[in-house]
């Protein structure tokens, strides 16, 4: 099954590079390259969501372009909607991702070429009166240029970016917006199943997590980049997740259901949110009491040694600002809920037969068969 899977991933990819290869041989023949000065220059916050299971986290990297931040650069100047470097985009992310942690609304904010006017939301620069004589524009076209819509981003990047990275909207916002700076809390989920978990007693353990604590017990340390590891967190929740895909008739066991820890705050440490549901998964099982979250807020007493929670169930799950305006295309909402419905139905499919196969062995469920992926947690 994971050959099948990751098959299908390459092959999807495959085709994105081939699209890109294409549209950038295409224009070379052309001799089509952007001069920027011929256009509206426009801050643009973009919305993604990514599935980080193929990709080693979101910050591009030197070594490789297998980065959700590397791919969207990719599309971004295969799209010419950029050039240059991106020092000189007035780039920012609201986070990074580590490598196989997914996003639902993670943002980035850039200048992106525009059709829009000067006065427009987020234009800060008109195109170059001298440039467009130099290139024989007339006055006529320019205005033509100016007053038709606005290009839409989410379907032109969409159409180059790896099938598991997605834009979902776009917004224009004022030149000084800084999507790390401007966020105004950030919204985490872990998705589980039930096990033998003591849902309750991790309840208890969760809400200790509410309010200002030192977290430098909760974290991979980063010395050189991080010297306050106190941390604000906002709402915590474990509730059940409402999917009942992966009911089985034959197995009414629990330990099938699903749940998340969703937890809200300013801002996080590195591993921060797998280090934490790492300790309450001990609660869960009887292994710590919930009192040890009250031990490990004070760093004095020594770092304790622990495994964290693998990253391939944690999800940053949104990022919250105030009053962007937030502009969805429906033909794509529509591809891509299609596009994830067939995902689900083939998943669902392949879950349903592993569990009529457990049944038809004849074999107990045993809630500690039940085993997350540990692989990659040094990341």
């Amino acid at each position: 099954n994971n050959n099948t899977n990751n098959n299908t991933n390459n092959n999807t990819n495959n085709n994105a590079n081939n699209k890109r290869n294409f549209l950038q041989q295409k224009s070379k023949k052309k001799g089509r390259e952007l001069n920027s000065k011929c256009y509206s220059k426009r801050h643009i916050a973009l919305k993604v969501a990514y599935l980080g299971e193929n990709y080693d986290g979101f910050a591009a990297q030197q070594h490789t372009d297998q980065t959700i931040e590397s791919q969207l650069f990719i599309a971004l100047k295969t799209a010419k909607l950029v050039e240059g470097e991106r020092s000189e985009w007035n780039y920012s992310r609201c986070g990074r991702t580590d490598k196989g942690v997914n996003a639902f609304g993670q943002v980035i904010a850039l200048d992106l070429r525009s059709n829009a006017k000067l006065g427009d939301l987020g234009v800060v620069s008109g195109p170059d009166p001298e440039v467009l004589a130099t290139n024989n524009i007339k006055k006529v076209k320019l205005q033509q240029k100016v007053e038709k819509s606005e290009i839409n981003y989410v379907a032109a990047l969409n159409g180059l970016l790896p099938h598991d990275i997605r834009i979902l909207a776009w917004a224009p916002v004022q030149p000084h917006f800084n999507a790390r700076f401007f966020c105004l809390a950030r919204t985490y989920k872990y998705y589980f199943f039930k096990q033998n978990y003591d849902i309750e007693r991790m309840k208890i353990g969760a809400e200790k997590f509410l309010g200002d604590h030192d977290f430098s017990n909760f974290c991979k340390i980063d010395a050189l980049n991080v010297s306050n590891f106190r941390r604000v967190v906002l709402s915590v929740k474990i509730q059940p997740f409402s999917s009942t895909l992966i009911k089985s008739q034959q197995i009414n066991d629990n330990a099938y259901d699903l749940w998340e820890f969703e937890v809200c705050g300013y801002a996080f440490l590195w591993h921060q949110i797998r280090c934490m549901i790492a300790i309450l998964f001990m609660i869960g099982k009887h292994e710590e009491e919930p009192e040890i979250i009250d031990l490990l807020f004070d760093s004095s007493k020594g770092r304790p040694t622990y495994q964290m929670a693998p990253p391939t169930p944690l999800v940053l799950y949104d990022c919250i600002f105030d009053d962007i305006p937030w502009q969805y295309d429906i033909a794509t909402q529509n591809k891509l809920h299609e596009k994830l419905q067939a995902i689900v139905y083939e998943k669902a499919m392949r879950c349903t037969l592993s569990l009529s196969l457990l049944t038809h062995v004849g074999l107990a469920f045993v809630p500690n068969i039940i085993k997350n992926d540990n692989t990659n947690t040094n990341t």
